[in-house]
């Protein structure tokens, strides 16, 4: 599985969670949402549907914590990628460097002979 297979399998599963808890929302049946404890101690049904984009964050916690795993796991090889590249391109620059500054001693070099030689 690539990275861009993990990204994609989060944003299929995601559309397709999001499409459920909608459809629960319009048929509005509430068991079926299982929301955690507090969310039903402290509200009613009417400030629930107001605000249905909260509602949407707190629906169907499972689901939602499973999607969201290939989130995290989209993020842990991205950033795997991020730091592998740099390090090959620190690798990269440091050789580079290093073959600059060679080349740059064996021109002085070349360049001191020629100046001594046109001395005598």
């Amino acid at each position: 599985m690539t990275i861009n297979d993990i990204r994609d399998e989060y944003e299929r599963r995601n559309t397709k969670l999001k499409e459920k808890k909608q459809k629960l929302i319009e048929e509005g049946t509430i068991d079926e949402w299982q929301l955690p404890i507090e969310v039903y101690k402290n509200c009613n049904y009417k400030e629930l549907m107001e605000n249905k984009e909260g509602l949407m964050r707190c629906m169907l916690p499972k689901e939602t914590n499973e999607v969201h795993s290939y989130l995290g796991k989209y993020g842990y090889y991205l950033n795997r990628v991020i730091d592998e590249t740099q390090r090959i391109n620190l690798k990269d620059y440091k050789q580079l460097r290093k073959l600059l500054i060679n080349y740059a001693n064996d021109q002085s070099g070349i360049m001191m002979n020629v100046r001594l030689g046109y001395k005598r």
